[in-house]
């Protein structure tokens, strides 16, 4: 029995990052800071925060991940406690998120004859709390994150632990994503099988 891997966003949720969905969480942030004492202007707050971002973006470049604790350290530079409140804020306000029309049907009956697995380039841990509002997050033996590993896809080390949390050979492991070039490279490049599907053509899996 094969063990199938899946990418997450943009194959199995589609995730959206625009501008309204960034202020919507610059002004929960502001809010926050505000009531604790520290009053930041919203050009500062923008501004720390795309500096911290630009140089999230040129790592991730070479494959190398930061969790969000390290993004909002970055930005903000404060106290522990402060700096967790904030990453709760970002994780939960900076985009928007639903499933594709076939991502539940299809998964539901890939589970019954399937260990299913998530790899995903996530620089935090919103993914569980995204398929616990959909109630599909127990069709998932293991999810494998980036910031987790310290690398995103198509490094190998993220993928090889991927199998290692689900204790399986690259042999008996299928990688499926709607990203060809990037994640199904990586993924092959460590002997997973792989399938290049697109949301719209999920139910083709179940062939």
């Amino acid at each position: 029995m094969k063990e199938l891997f899946f990418d997450f966003g943009g194959l199995l949720f589609d995730i959206t990052f625009n501008q309204q969905t960034s202020d919507r969480a610059h002004s929960i942030a502001q809010d926050y800071l505000k009531n604790h004492g520290i009053n930041v202007t919203d050009v500062e707050l923008r501004e720390q925060w795309g500096s911290a971002i630009r140089k999230y973006v040129a790592d991730r470049k070479r494959s190398v991940e930061w969790p969000m604790e390290r993004i909002v350290g970055e930005a903000y530079g404060l106290d522990e406690h402060i700096t967790q409140a904030l990453v709760e804020i970002y994780t939960l306000n900076d985009h928007d998120f639903k499933p594709y029309e076939q991502t539940e049907p299809v998964l539901k009956q890939l589970a019954d004859k399937h260990p299913l697995h998530i790899i995903s380039d996530c620089p935090h841990d919103s993914i569980r709390h995204k398929l616990e509002v959909y109630s599909m997050k127990d069709l998932f033996r293991t999810i494998t994150m980036s910031y987790e590993v310290g690398f995103r896809k198509p490094h190998p080390a993220i993928y090889r632990e991927a199998m290692r949390r689900a204790g399986t050979t690259p042999e008996n492991s299928v990688y499926i994503s709607h990203d060809l070039d990037r994640d199904l490279v990586g993924a092959d490049a460590v002997g997973m099988d792989t399938i290049l599907v697109q949301p719209d053509n999920l139910g083709d899996l179940l062939e």
